[in-house]
């Protein structure tokens, strides 16, 4: 059984942790893409239910830094029931149809990208109701992210990773839109090893970035 907490967080220097109120949860990137939820029931029942409905999305994603900016964007979408603690009902990774970097909003964050999102890829019932267009993040480690750093296992690697930032022109959660989240963190193989320190500004150094959700989204009606 996946866990999960409940945080309310305010806004600081313009940004935000998610919704006003975030679900968090211990799930890597690319964890569950099956199509059945597990509910984890002991009983003869098997403990899956087909097609619940979805509620909430996280967004994981890999990042490609070549020469200080961003040479690729893949994305990752793991859908939510009602209640994120029994885990992913599945994964879509629709296609990314374009994506440029813009003027980052806060100090806090050094790349700021608009990511375009083509039709969902089919695998998972509500990823249509995902915004199709959005901003993208990454940056210095945003503080009411570590217990997400620490719950996987990563918190003696701290100061080696990033933040992960997003934003929604359409409304999202609290109906905020345009308002900037900080949602998870990231870092290359070398940094997710505690084998480099974060730089203290952007641009950041080549390599690939793993994305990690902590917060989740509300979907769309």
């Amino acid at each position: 059984m996946k866990r999960a907490l409940i945080m309310m967080l305010g806004v600081v220097t313009g940004l935000t942790g998610c919704m006003g109120e975030s679900y968090l949860f211990d799930e890597e990137f690319g964890g569950d893409s099956g199509s059945l939820w597990h509910t984890g029931m002991d009983s003869g029942d098997s403990g899956q239910i087909e097609d619940p409905d979805p509620v909430w999305f996280a967004l994981d994603a890999e990042v490609e830094m070549v020469d200080g900016a961003v040479s690729e964007v893949v994305v990752s979408l793991r859908l939510h029931p009602e209640d994120p603690e029994d885990g992913a009902i599945c994964t879509d990774t629709p296609k990314v149809s374009y994506f440029e970097e813009e003027a980052v909003p806060d100090p806090l964050v050094y790349h700021w990208i608009e990511v375009g999102l083509g039709e969902d890829a089919g695998s998972c019932d509500g990823a249509a109701r995902v915004p199709r267009t959005m901003m993208f993040g990454l940056g210095q480690l945003y503080e009411p992210i570590v217990p997400g750093v620490e719950e996987h296992g990563l918190g003696d690697v701290r100061d080696s990773l990033y933040g992960a930032y997003a934003s929604f022109e359409a409304p999202v959660g609290d109906g905020l839109a345009g308002t900037t989240y900080g949602y998870g963190y990231a870092g290359t193989e070398a940094d997710r090893e505690g084998a480099t320190t974060a730089v203290a500004d952007g641009p950041l150094p080549d390599g690939r970035y793993l994305v990690t959700a902590w917060y989740v989204f509300e979907l769309l009606p």
